[in-house]
């Protein structure tokens, strides 16, 4: 006699293979958007970068906020699309010293930082 086999169900890898495909699915990608805090962790190190110039050099360097760019002795670098910042102008004279003490504020969505020198020194900190 022979033996049938039972057709009442899915196999295990049939089961398998399709809860693969709904977690595939279930994936949401998001688009890669740099940090906000990053962002400004670079503009810092630019900023420190133009001050040890302007030693090294012997001169005045500035550096130019503008809404969607920074223009640092002369080089302009654009802000990521998802990034503004409030205008400021400062330089650096010979011995490395800040023009002005002030804050900029850079916004990315509803996040913000800010990137505050002061007197003296010329250097700055995020917060």
């Amino acid at each position: 006699m022979e033996m049938r086999k039972p057709n009442n169900g899915f196999t295990m890898l049939q089961t398998l293979f399709v809860l693969m495909i709904f977690c595939i699915l279930a994936i949401q990608v998001r688009p890669y958007r740099p940090s906000l805090r990053l962002f400004m962790k670079q503009m810092l190190d630019q900023s420190i970068l133009m001050q040890e110039r302007a030693m090294r050099e012997k001169r005045e360097v500035s550096v130019i906020w503008s809404d969607h760019s920074v223009s640092f002795d002369g080089h302009s670098l654009r802000y990521p699309s998802s990034v503004s910042c409030e205008s400021a102008t400062y330089h650096y004279n010979a011995k490395g010293n800040i023009s002005n003490a002030l804050t900029i504020t850079c916004y990315q969505g509803k996040t913000s930082s800010r990137l505050i020198f002061q007197l003296g020194s010329g250097r700055g900190r995020l917060e």
